[in-house]
């Protein structure tokens, strides 16, 4: 404790004197560890390593042995080890100590040579000394060695070599002391006194001014404590944060860092120790040869090699063009890493630099900058000329299209200042040519890429004074070399280089004179030519050919262009593209920056049209060339301009089948081709719009060669087709097939038919007789009993060329299609006796004026009521009957009428029934009071319904005979209706409600009727059950129907009336009907008795039964 006390007190940097309650102003404070450090390196190890962490390591552990924590107290010596009022007693004497000393104070109370090892109290003080030397210097020498004994007296030697150690590892001292007054410490007194003299003046420059004096050189030699403390003192001066520089004389200062943390102040701080008239430091630079900064702090210079203190130099410098030695504005300047300001207006500069080689960099517009050496002498005023190199960049804009999508020309341009470039420049590859250095041309490359790149131009320097080539005069005129520049870009296959008339760059300088390069650094880019959008094409010899697209836009245009080169028609180029020609209105940009295109020399062929029959030239074709169509001439002829090669042509006429022709060109050659058109025919029927559309009408026969002007009306004609040809000879074409829907054109064989011949010796005369033979054609339709075919005579087409002569065929294609004749529409009726008579719609619209026809025919008056109808299919036409709603369909027959007698008899009791009447085929016949009506009918079997009101009685068939009659009867089945009336208005589920005001619910009446027409449309029908008696003696029981309507209900007679045993004894069942309903909840059934149709029982009916029929069921008839 008493030892760390003691430490404790010793951390102000004094010798003697106990250290303030704090550190001193302006001392370093040591960084204070958390992690306690050992006071003493371990045996047998040796302290290397950064030297830096050393000293602050052993910093620390002496801080933080008063506090305890330091572990390795085995380093105090053994005899500390005593009692403990022996150390306290030292720690007393240490307090009195501190007491009466100041904080700066070397004196002591006696200087002698005091005998520590007397008392405890020496021992202890020493100790204490010896322990925090030991302490500090545990981890921080390696090659000296610190023990307890030398410490205690410690020799000179030792002292000096602790701080030759000291100065090795922390550069503190280095260059104070010279090696000579270092090796004469040991040798005598006066040069070990100046050691400790000089020594303890260094250690001490920092002590703050106190008035006190520091011991003598002579009291520190004899003195152990002195030793130490100077030791100690030592220690903290070497672990000081500073820097080492080297001085222009070679010495080594030690700058410190607290009082100048930065290079500049270290510099003026340096400059103080200089002799009078020397030149001033002005920077530091590293040993690499780098400056520091003015403001860069020094602190991460402490360890490593020492600064360098640099006196300042002056320079003067001028930047000027190499090629014209123009003064350059504008230009930066940066020295090492430092940057000066840049030039002014004329192009000079002048500057202070530090002394020694310098980089000078300098860099002008965006240009590469350009780095210079230069050795700067100190105190000087040098001249340093900085040349601007020619460096120039050539660019183009990036390509575009303009509004229709076609590529726009790019400007080239050239510029010397490299910072300002527009967003769409693009690099150009290329050669630079211009005057070179030795006079001669020089080539210099652009760079390609990408990128935007400068290239350097060697330009040759301007001379002092240049000689004419001429005169041999010598004179100091010089033009700029940049005016002779020439631009070659490379070659490009969508792009033409096309340069100025005039370079630019040539009239400036003829006109302003001065430096080019200059003007390009000063001011905008030079445009010196463009780049043209152009496609390359490839004629037939291999030759390849530029077309310039804005002097060429279409196809049409670079024909007529490359005809001109290649010395042809424009017709007969043509440009073509993977063996596709192309279109002449083609857009020529859509191939830009495409495969190149192919120029095809061309042949033209003359093609003539002729009729196959009279060899007449014709008009309407048309015609193809490898799907190509060509327009033909007014005169029908057409000029076809294709390759040379075997080609195809297409022609056809009037929707014709096509033909195909071969032919072989010639390129550059004339051929003239006759395509020979067949005889095509199309025989149609077409009914022109009229009123009545549903009525037909007479049908127009056409014929037309031109199958395009058929109507889309228009039917197609079965028949057969007869012409006569020159020979005579009838040639028999079938028009149509059978179920055609479709006019089909037919072709008339030449090779049978055989066209006319017509020779040169042939007289006007002769050539008339042979006449087409189109005009013989005649028609033989099949009409299937429909239509009357009526041709025209004579034939249209004969009188056609007896009048005009020439071939009829060529009339046809060019002409209107020519009515033949018509097909009118007729009727036929078939008599009884089985002959026909065909009637024509025309004369006879209606069936009255078919039967005043037939009537006749049959030799009967019109006048008298006629006994026959017209049939069709079955049915009677009625006399205003249309005959065109018939046509097309089978014959109409002539039918005689027969007369039947019939009566309409009730099939219970054979009763006459009144009411009835009879229908036949939409004729309605009305029964008399008897049941009797005479009936017409044509004759045959028809179906006759018996009918009472809205009731089906009865159907039968009735067989009619011509001119006869017969009789015949119709019996009524037995059907009623059975119903009852309506419930009361007001009811509650189904049951009647009494209400204040209302009669009382009456009963509800069941009625039975034979007649529909007598159930009210509020009757609801009764469920149930209906008996009636049987010829058996028995009931039959027949079921109503349940549902919500009225129902009828049929009795079976035939069952009534079966059985051997005549119950009925010949009286009308009916009688003995009754009813049994399903009774309701509310209802009674009550039962009228007798029924109301007889007043007496069936017993007495059958008892007083006479020999008159008595049928009930025509009572009910007759009552309803």
């Amino acid at each position: 404790a008493a030892l760390g006390q003691a430490a404790n007190q010793q951390q102000s940097g004094t010798m003697l004197a106990p250290p303030p309650p704090g550190p001193p102003p302006g001392a370093l404070r040591p960084p204070n560890p958390t992690t306690p450090r050992s006071l003493t390196t371990p045996r047998g190890t040796k302290s290397g390593g950064n030297v830096l962490g050393l000293m602050q390591s052993n910093l620390a552990s002496a801080q933080a042995l008063p506090s305890g924590q330091d572990p390795t107290l085995r380093s105090i010596p053994d005899f500390l080890n005593g009692h403990e009022t022996a150390l306290q007693a030292a720690q007393a004497r240490a307090e009195a100590q501190a007491e009466r000393a100041s904080p700066r104070n070397w004196a002591r109370d006696d200087l002698q040579r005091v005998p520590y090892h007397t008392t405890w109290d020496l021992r202890t003080l020493l100790d204490t000394e010896v322990a925090r030397t030991s302490l500090l210097y545990a981890r921080l020498l390696s090659r000296t060695r610190l023990t307890m004994p030398l410490l205690r007296r410690p020799p000179a030697a030792l002292v000096r070599d602790v701080f030759v150690e000291v100065m090795e590892r922390t550069g503190f001292g280095e260059g104070e002391f010279l090696p000579e007054e270092l090796e004469g410490v040991a040798h005598t007194e006066r040069q070990l006194l100046h050691f400790i003299k000089k020594l303890a003046k260094l250690v001490s420059r920092h002590d703050p001014p106190t008035g006190i004096t520091t011991p003598s050189a002579q009291e520190i030699a004899v003195e152990p404590i002195l030793k130490n403390r100077l030791l100690q003192k030592l220690h903290e001066e070497a672990l000081r944060f500073g820097v080492r520089v080297t001085m222009p004389d070679g010495r080594t200062r030690r700058v410190d860092l607290i009082e100048c943390p930065t290079a500049d102040a270290a510099a003026r701080r340096l400059c103080e120790e200089l002799p009078i008239g020397s030149s001033d430091i002005i920077r530091l630079q590293q040993e690499s040869g780098l400056l520091l900064a003015r403001d860069e702090q020094l602190g991460g210079y402490r360890t490593g090699p020492a600064l360098f203190a640099m006196r300042h130099g002056g320079l003067r410098i001028t930047v000027g063009t190499k090629c014209c030695g123009e003064h350059v504005q504008g230009v930066q300047l940066q020295m090492d890493t430092e940057v000066l300001e840049p030039v002014d207006a004329q192009g000079w500069q002048r500057t202070t630099l530090p002394e020694g080689p310098r980089t000078i960099t300098s860099q002008t517009a965006g240009m590469p900058p350009l780095v210079q050496y230069v050795d700067v002498e100190p105190g000087g005023d040098q001249a340093f000329n900085i040349p601007v190199e020619a460096w120039l960049c050539v660019y183009t804009t990036v390509p575009r299209n303009d509004a229709h999508g076609a590529p726009v020309e790019r400007e080239v341009t050239i510029a010397a200042d490299l910072g300002h470039f527009p967003d769409n420049a693009m690099p150009l590859r290329g050669t630079l040519k211009g005057p070179g250095p030795d006079g001669l041309e020089t080539n210099v490359k652009l760079q390609s890429g990408m990128e935007l790149k400068p290239v350097k131009f060697p330009v040759p320097e301007k001379p002092a004074i240049t000689e004419d080539k001429h005169s041999g005069a010598r004179r100091s005129h010089w033009n700029c070399p940049l005016h002779a520049f020439r631009l070659e870009p490379a070659p490009n296959k969508d792009y033409e280089w096309r340069p100025c008339d005039r370079s630019p760059l040539l009239s400036r300088c003829a006109s302003s004179g001065g430096c080019e390069l200059l003007r390009l650094l000063n001011g905008p880019p030079v445009v010196l030519g463009h780049l043209r959008p152009t496609i390359t094409v490839r004629s037939p010899t291999g030759d390849k050919h530029r077309v310039d697209l804005l002097e060429n836009p279409t196809v049409a245009a670079a024909c007529a262009t490359l005809s001109r080169t290649l010395g042809t028609e424009p017709r007969l180029v043509r440009l073509h593209q993977d063996g596709e020609f192309l279109p002449a209105r083609t857009a020529l940009h859509t191939f830009h920056t495409g495969p190149e295109l192919f120029v095809a020399m061309l042949g033209r062929v003359i093609v003539q049209p002729v009729t196959v029959c009279c060899q007449e030239l014709t008009l309407g074709s048309q015609y193809w060339i490898e799907e190509e169509e060509v327009v033909a001439q007014p005169n029908g002829q057409a000029e076809i301009i294709s390759s040379a090669g075997h080609h195809v042509i297409r022609t056809k006429n009037a929707g014709m089948p096509t033909v195909d022709h071969g032919i072989c060109i010639v390129p550059g050659a004339n051929h003239e081709l006759t395509a020979p058109i067949d005889l095509w025919l199309s025989v149609y029927s077409y009914l022109p719009p009229h009123e009545d559309e549903t009525a037909p009408v007479a049908r127009g026969v056409y014929v037309c060669a031109n199958h395009t002007q058929v109507p889309p009306q228009a039917k197609p004609l079965l028949g057969m087709l007869v012409v006569i040809a020159h020979d005579g000879k009838e040639v028999t074409l079938q028009m149509s097939g059978k179920g055609a829907n479709e006019v089909v054109p037919l072709r008339l064989p030449m090779e049978v038919l055989r066209p006319r011949q017509i020779l040169a010796a042939m007289t006007p005369k002769e050539i008339a007789e042979q006449r087409c033979f189109i005009h013989s054609m005649q028609l033989q339709p099949e009409t299937h009993g429909d239509f009357l075919w009526k041709p025209f005579r004579p034939s249209p087409l004969l009188d056609r060329v007896q009048k005009k002569g020439g071939c009829e065929f060529k009339r046809l294609l060019e002409g209107d299609p020519v009515l033949l004749g018509h097909l009118r529409p007729v009727v036929h009726v078939e008599h009884p006796d089985g002959t026909t008579t065909q009637l024509e719609l025309a004369d006879h619209p209606t069936a009255q004026h078919a039967m005043e026809r037939v009537a006749g025919t049959l030799g009967r008056d019109r006048d008298l009521h006629p006994k026959f109808c017209l049939q069709h299919d079955g049915a009677v036409l009625d006399r205003g009957h249309g005959l065109h709603h018939v046509h097309g369909g089978p014959a109409i027959k002539a039918v005689l009428y027969g007369e039947v007698r019939a009566q309409a008899l009730t099939r219970c009791c054979g009763a006459h029934a009144e009411g009835v009447s009879f229908e036949i085929q939409d004729r309605t016949f009305t029964a008399d009071e008897q049941g009797r009506a005479v009936l017409e009918a044509p004759s045959g079997s028809h179906d006759v319904l018996m009918r009472r009101g809205r009731d089906r009685l009865d159907v039968k068939v009735v067989k009619f005979l011509p001119n006869q009659g017969t009789e015949d009867e119709f019996q009524m089945d037995l059907c009623f209706y059975i119903y009852s009336e309506a419930t009361p208005a007001r009811t509650e589920n189904g049951n009647p409600v009494q209400m204040k005001g209302q009669p009382k619910p009456q009963a509800r009446r069941v009625w039975i009727t034979p007649t529909p027409d007598a159930v009210p449309k509020d009757a609801v029908p009764v469920r149930g059950a209906v008996y009636v008696p049987c010829n058996d003696g028995s009931e039959e029981q027949v079921q109503l129907f349940s549902s919500n309507a009225v129902q009828a209900c049929r009795l079976p007679l035939e069952r009534m009336r079966a059985g051997g045993f005549d119950a009925l004894k010949g009286v009308c069942p009916l009688y003995g009907l009754r009813i049994e309903p399903v009774l309701e909840r509310d209802y009674l059934w009550h039962a009228d008795k007798p029924t109301p149709m007889s007043d007496v029982t069936l017993a007495a009916h059958v008892v007083a039964s006479t020999t008159v029929t008595d049928c009930a069921f025509q009572k009910m008839l007759k009552e309803s």
